[in-house]
């Protein structure tokens, strides 16, 4: 059966009203609980005699207490005396039940058949299945319901994306924005949603994985790295990927610190000409402005990036129908819920701090929804949202789990439990707090659904901030404080760490880059130089704290990402001078990564562009390191490129350090080399390679171009019947929504429900 349980008291009845309009082919009226007693949908019947149906949306209740409010409707339809009185419960009734509601109505219904219960509707849905299509919350319940039963190891790999959609689902309220972005998908097959904090972008974004989900659509979570896009891209499978909050959530240097502006640009040229491929990426405003400004891939975007939205403010509709969405699902008193009734709700709806993240905390189980005084809480929470977290963490929180917070503030997006207890229990050393595993899971216990969020990504167990506001108010207690700021660069466990507190605190906002976002207090990380540098020297071969994934999207431990040695030495060699480890550390490093090259570990695309940085800065002498090593580093660089040439990437790095400009410099063994390469890629994928762009950019530098020109014609031949094949698929029928007005009038009556259900 269905999931009516997505739905509102609201979503309910106009599902219901729907199937009562479609079957007796006219208008069905519908009125406001209390308003005309035992009404909530009205019709007329063929000989002009009125008819009316009661909605109970009782998925939460006992049949008992179903039962008891149905014979509380009895004198009211009595005095309706109508024609034909119909009963729609959300409760999944048995044969005795539905006689003995029957029994109770028996002078207005022909017969227990006008008694529908769940599986009844649920019925009715499945015969009319436009009905379903219209109310998108019913249908992508359904759609990815069926989506993750028939997709077990998916569902297993992909359980926080799975927890977030469902959780999305019960309250999002479909706007004019879900619309507009997915008729952007459907053209464009890449939506890019910005706007300010707490907007909603990520719940928009996964309406949209939701709905493509219902269509089949395979999704990919990118967290850390666009490459774990590349790595899980199949081209047998239509698919999704999500990226959120794909350039940081606090500054786009957590992400793009790495050349994944190329890597980005490179992969939505890729999803734009493959129509069963989508992505979704989210991004606050301001970070988009910041790193389209400052990365060249992006600006090069910027002129033809038709896939942006930029999710603005909400109509007082939308503000209203999300509260009431958020409060219907909450376990609010009903003396709370009272309290919203007879206008109370434009103390909310009309205040200009008004902002979703904030309605799903004031009705959340943190937050106190039982006592009197609801809506002024609420409103103080609006009117003064800075004090939400400060309040929370100085009054209630003892120091360990303080602790825990500033160490996942040093932390990737998404920590690992293991790595996350190492950090945490290396700081509390370092401050000479007491602490254990045992304190460490009890202050995990002490956080969730506050300040953090834990979740499962396939085997591993994950630890994040309960959203972006919680760390950035724990961030500037770390900026606020030298003496935490000098305990955290001193125990660092990992690398990526002191990226994280240098990012946050440096007068620029990345090792190698000057740009900042504008909006963080800094206090210059050069006050701790000498511990900094010393950290450095000390965590550059750890382990990575970052978690990648392999082809088949699984977690895959503690390997490490590619490129992460020679990403952390080009870090380095980007801080100012005084913060630089010595030339004799730098020389060493370069011999260490030469090794790794001469065994065919590391990132190519990443070694080159560190070997171009330690050119320069050999060149400008601001770094001193010895001719030989400098000459050994270059040679065994040169031969890792032209002995490792498996993959198309392997063609393209081999070219990008070589800069040929002629294709007279190319040897012509290496041309029939590239050749057979091309040749062999184009018959082993079906439809076409995914890089097939690439390959033709250097089939034709290679002057090899006509060799592979039918082979070409052919792939994309393919890859437009396979796109044939799923073009009926990867559209779904959508139909215009039935809105209320905007009139205060009709949001009153929605809020005075509440006021009703306390009667």
């Amino acid at each position: 059966m269905r999931n009516f349980s997505v739905l509102s008291d609201l979503d309910f009845e106009s599902v219901v009203s729907d199937l009562i309009a479609g079957e007796v082919g006219t208008h069905v009226e519908r009125f406001a609980r209390g308003a005309d007693g035992g009404i909530d949908l009205r019709w007329r019947l063929p000989g002009g005699q009125l008819a009316i149906a009661q909605c109970k949306h009782y998925f939460k209740s006992s049949f008992s207490q179903l039962l008891a409010s149905a014979k509380d409707e009895v004198s009211k339809v009595k005095k309706q005396a109508p024609g034909e009185y119909r009963f729609y419960t959300s409760f999944d009734l048995t044969v005795s039940q539905k006689q003995k509601i029957y029994e109770l109505f028996s002078s207005w219904m022909s017969g227990p058949e006008l008694v529908y219960g769940g599986r009844d509707i649920d019925g009715e849905l499945t015969r009319n299945g436009e009905v379903e299509r219209r109310h998108i919350k019913l249908w992508l319940s359904t759609g990815t319901e069926l989506f993750w039963a028939t997709n077990s190891e998916l569902a297993s790999r992909s359980s926080m994306l799975r927890t977030r959609l469902e959780r999305t689902l019960n309250t999002y309220i479909e706007g004019d924005s879900y619309e507009e972005s997915m008729k952007i998908l459907d053209e464009h097959n890449v939506c890019l949603i910005a706007g300010v904090p707490g907007i909603g972008k990520s719940a928009l974004a996964q309406m949209l994985v939701a709905s493509y989900l219902a269509l089949g659509y395979q999704p990919i979570e990118v967290s850390e790295d666009i490459k774990e896009a590349w790595a899980a891209l199949d081209t047998k499978h239509s698919q999704i990927f999500f990226y959120d909050d794909f350039l940081g959530q606090i500054s786009f240097s957590e992400r793009m610190g790495k050349n994944e502006d190329s890597r980005l640009a490179n992969f939505i040229d890729a999803v734009g000409g493959m129509k069963h491929k989508k992505l979704v990426m989210t991004t606050r405003e301001y970070i988009l402005r910041d790193a389209r400004r400052d990365y060249r891939r992006l600006v090069d975007l910027g002129d033809d990036l038709h896939f942006i939205l930029e999710l603005d403010d909400y109509s007082r509709l939308d503000r209203a129908q999300i509260l009431y969405s958020h409060l219907w699902h909450a376990d609010v008193s009903v003396e709370c819920l009272a309290e919203l009734s007879d206008g109370g709700w434009k103390r909310i709806v009309d205040h200009s701090g008004y902002n979703p993240r904030l309605i799903e905390y004031c009705t959340g189980p943190s937050f106190d929804s039982s006592s009197k005084g609801y809506l002024d809480r609420f409103v103080d929470i609006l009117t003064h949202p800075e004090e939400l977290w400060r309040n929370a963490y100085e009054r209630h929180l003892i120091d360990s789990q303080k602790a825990l917070l500033l160490t996942l503030a040093s932390m990737p997006v998404q920590a690992s439990h293991p790595d996350l207890q190492a950090a945490y229990l290396s700081f509390c050393s370092e401050s000479h707090l007491h602490a254990n595993a045992a304190s460490f899971r009890s202050s995990l216990e002490m956080l969730e659904m506050t300040f953090i969020s834990i979740a499962k990504r396939g085997a591993e167990v994950m630890v994040s901030f309960h959203n972006p506001s919680v760390a950035e108010f724990i961030l500037d207690q770390i900026r606020e404080d030298p003496a935490t700021l000098s305990s955290l660069i001193a125990s660092v466990v990992f690398f990526e760490q002191l990226t994280a507190l240098r990012n946050a605190t440096g007068e620029d906002s990345s090792f190698s880059t000057s740009a900042s976002s504008g909006v963080v207090r800094h206090m210059p990380i050069n006050l701790f130089g000498d511990e900094f540098t010393e950290a450095l020297m000390g965590t550059f071969e750890s382990p990575s704290p970052v978690k990648i994934l392999n082809q088949s999207g699984y977690v895959t431990g503690y390997e490490d990402p590619y490129g992460l040695f020679e990403n952390r030495l080009e870090a380095v060699l980007g801080l100012e001078p005084e913060l630089r480890p010595p030339n004799t550390w730098i020389e060493s490093r370069l011999v260490f990564l030469a090794d790794r090259w001469k065994n065919l570990q590391g990132e190519k695309s990443d070694a080159i562009r560190l070997y171009r940085k330690v050119s320069k800065l050999q060149k400008d002498r601001s770094i001193s390191v010895s001719e030989e090593v400098l000459a050994e580093f270059h040679e065994t660089l040169e031969s890792w490129l032209s002995s490792s040439l498996e993959g198309t990437s392997d063609w393209s790095a081999f070219v990008d350090f070589n800069s040929f400009e002629d294709v007279d410099d190319i040897d012509d063994d290496i041309r029939d080399q590239f050749l057979d390469h091309a040749l062999s890629e184009l018959d082993a994928w079906d439809p076409s390679p995914p890089d097939l762009n690439d390959l033709v950019e250097l089939a034709e530098l290679f002057d090899v171009y006509p060799s592979i020109e039918e082979s070409v014609a052919e792939a994309h031949q393919r890859e437009e019947e396979h796109d044939a094949k799923q073009e009926d698929d990867s559209h779904a029928t959508r139909y215009p929504r039935s809105r209320m007005s905007e009139t205060g009038g009709d949001i009153d009556e929605m809020f005075n429900r509440f006021k009703a259900s306390e009667s």
